[in-house]
């Protein structure tokens, strides 16, 4: 289970250097994304690691595809 942290958005990855999956605690993973100027964002909470890290795996194999969209209604 997760909650997108804000509303959705489309968010524009060319503003963002970095974006990983911080924390293992049960309870406390989230998917971060880090700013040009090195500021935090963090766009959803996990309960699981293996989920936080399953959507940060799937965004990347998308990028990596080339894609310029990804929905979260799988999720």
């Amino acid at each position: 289970m997760f909650f997108v942290t804000d509303d959705l958005e489309i968010i524009n990855f060319n503003y963002y250097q970095n974006l990983h999956v911080e924390g293992g605690d049960p309870g406390k993973s989230r998917l971060v994304l880090t700013a040009q100027d090195g500021s935090k964002r963090v766009i959803a909470e996990f309960a699981d690691f293996q989920e936080a890290y399953n959507l940060f795996a799937d965004i990347r194999d998308a990028i990596t595809a080339g894609e310029t969209c990804y929905s979260l209604e799988g999720y």
